[in-house]
């Protein structure tokens, strides 16, 4: 059936395709739309599985993992794409291209576990107890939230952008693979380290390295993003950005963010400081969480995020020579951008909601005199990156505009 509708698909709109100049759009979302009905298989397996008693098996559960997710998709859409292949001008892009059909259906899988946690369905509640325990979290509930949701609509963006767009893989799919990367990256370096020293280590099992995965390409792809050769490495004409009023809000926020990230990481890591433990008592007690995830995030803020707020707002305040340093400021401010949407998401998910299947004795809600703080905190660390992505892409498009030879 699945064959069968995706050569309807492209009978369809390469007919209309011929009558309307689209041919080459239409047949992109074609197969996105072959990317998405095989996500949506996720569901009946899922069911299936959780009446089979094998499931009760933490090995088994490992091997079924490898199994459906990893052998029966990747072959499957590398079938399908075959025979409908997307116009590639490289094996190592239709890599991404099935890479990214296969982890689709690993986010419906993760919306599946996150509506099972919230007590919405019932399907997967076998690996929550044999493939990945750690996931019964607040923390665990909104990153499979935001993977089944936020990513999933990445991952069908970009597929799109593969199959319909043109030139490069960085020409097609720059900013929403950057962002992507950002996303996944920031979960991941959170997520595996607090899995392993947070309360859950003990019951770590096999299933925890189907997370290897989700290094290894956003790593590849990142690296393959940012092979400039070619397209974007001649040097352009000696120009600055105008400067904007952006770049002064840019500054009091930058200003401000930076202590506000490593004040939070004294709360977290338990400064007797009394302003450090009022912070955590009475704006946000979800720091001290037993499963370390908001402190390893704190860390991540302190280690990644303000170098980044530090050098990016310099080089707003004190333009560099060379105008591609606006290109890397770009991407990075792009990476930075997404990392922090997923990083904001899931710490101000838990600190507002517990899971209501696995109650946690631990968590405490933000209390009602600390509610301003900690929307204030929240916005701030938000909003920054945001405007220096919008700030940063803005002075890329002005300074090389797309199709202008960046020639000296």
């Amino acid at each position: 059936n699945l064959v069968g509708l995706a050569w309807w698909s492209e009978e369809i709109v390469e007919g209309r395709g011929v009558e309307m100049g689209t041919s080459k759009h239409g047949k992109g979302l074609a197969k996105t739309g072959i990317v998405a009905t095989v996500s949506l298989l996720a569901y009946p397996l899922c069911e299936w599985l959780s009446y089979t008693s094998e499931m009760d098996d933490p090995w088994l559960v490992f091997l079924a993992g490898i199994f459906f997710c990893f052998v029966c998709i990747s072959a499957f859409c590398f079938v399908l794409l075959k025979v409908f292949p997307p116009d590639l001008p490289n094996g190592l892009d239709c890599m991404f291209f099935y890479t990214f059909s296969v982890f689709a259906f690993s986010a419906v899988v993760d919306l599946l576990i996150g509506m099972t946690l919230d007590g919405f369905i019932e399907s997967v509640h076998f690996y929550l107890h044999n493939g990945e325990p750690y996931l019964k979290s607040s923390y665990g509930s909104f990153i499979n939230w935001w993977d089944g949701t936020f990513h999933y609509a990445l991952y069908l963006l970009m597929t799109y952008q593969l199959a319909a767009g043109e030139g490069t893989l960085r020409q097609r799919t720059r900013y929403t693979g950057l962002v992507w990367v950002g996303s996944i990256m920031n979960s991941l370096i959170v997520f595996l380290p607090g899995n392993l020293c947070g309360k859950f280590a003990p019951e770590v099992k096999w299933s925890y390295l189907l997370n290897v995965p989700y290094v290894l390409f956003p790593l590849l792809f990142a690296v393959r993003a940012f092979d400039t050769s070619g397209a974007r490495k001649v040097k352009a004409a000696r120009r600055t950005a105008a400067r904007s009023p952006l770049d002064y809000a840019i500054l009091v926020l930058s200003t401000a963010a930076v202590p506000l990230c490593f004040f939070r990481f004294f709360a977290a890591v338990g400064s007797p400081g009394p302003y450090a433990q009022d912070w955590v008592f009475h704006v946000e007690p979800y720091l001290r969480d037993p499963t370390l995830y908001p402190l390893l995030q704190c860390i991540a803020y302190v280690v990644y995020f303000a170098p980044f707020f530090i050098a990016a707002t310099y080089c707003l305040v004190f333009p560099p020579i060379d105008p591609e340093t606006y290109t890397t400021l770009a991407d990075w401010s792009a990476i930075c951008f997404g990392a922090m949407l997923q990083a904001q998401f899931s710490f101000v998910g838990p600190s507002l909601h517990m899971i209501p299947t696995y109650p946690e004795p631990t968590w405490r809600p933000v209390p009602a005199e600390g509610w301003t703080s900690f929307l204030v905190a929240q916005a701030l660390l938000t909003l920054l990156p945001a405007l220096l992505f919008l700030r940063y892409k803005s002075i890329d498009a002005t300074l090389f505009p797309p199709g202008r030879s960046k020639k000296a």
